[in-house]
């Protein structure tokens, strides 16, 4: 999640013309990796772990800097409850591959198996999830086809963008404008 926070906050920054802004905040960012990287690693209970703590603080350190800039500069601020609904949302995704990962190797004893049936899984719980909290409203969901060719009649095409929207009440809108 703060990985994403990061890099869209990091597009906007250079969207409106702040480049060295991201720079800066992820060499800051590096920085308190490095240190904590140091000291963890050090640590015998941590070892290995406290690097990849590291690196889940220097990717939240970065996106948290970026955050500020952007709000100076745009003056968006996210709402923190839908960030809130989106963590309890990736942490019902990441115990439900956890689980069916650990269920299907323990039946199947197929690696390649019981990742594919665990990440079909994960996006599944990370979808219901997010519309069952309210992070995502169904008339969100919208699914587009660019640029696609369609036969207008026998013999004749014409390019066209195709959208398919999934509006209130689980109603379909299909909408056909030409290019």
């Amino acid at each position: 999640i703060v990985l994403g926070l990061g890099q869209v906050t990091t597009g906007i920054l250079q969207g409106i013309g702040h480049t060295a802004i991201p720079l800066i905040n992820l060499a800051i960012s590096a920085v308190v990796k490095v240190a904590l990287s140091w000291y963890w690693t050090a640590l015998p209970e941590w070892g290995i772990n406290g690097a990849a703590w590291a690196t889940n603080i220097d990717f939240a350190v970065a996106a948290m800097l970026n955050l500020y800039f952007v709000h100076r500069y745009v003056g968006y601020s996210p709402n923190v409850v839908d960030i809130i609904k989106t963590c309890v949302a990736a942490t019902l995704m990441g115990a439900a591959v956890i689980f069916s990962y650990d269920f299907v190797m323990l039946h199947l004893m197929s690696n390649t198996l019981s990742t594919l049936v665990a990440i079909l899984i994960g996006v599944a719980v990370y979808g219901v999830g997010l519309i069952l909290l309210g992070a995502i409203a169904e008339e969100e969901i919208t699914f587009t086809f660019s640029s696609q060719t369609v036969t207008v009649r026998p013999g004749e095409t014409a390019d066209v963008t195709v959208t398919i929207e999934l509006t209130e009440k689980g109603k379909q809108a299909l909408s056909v404008f030409p290019n």
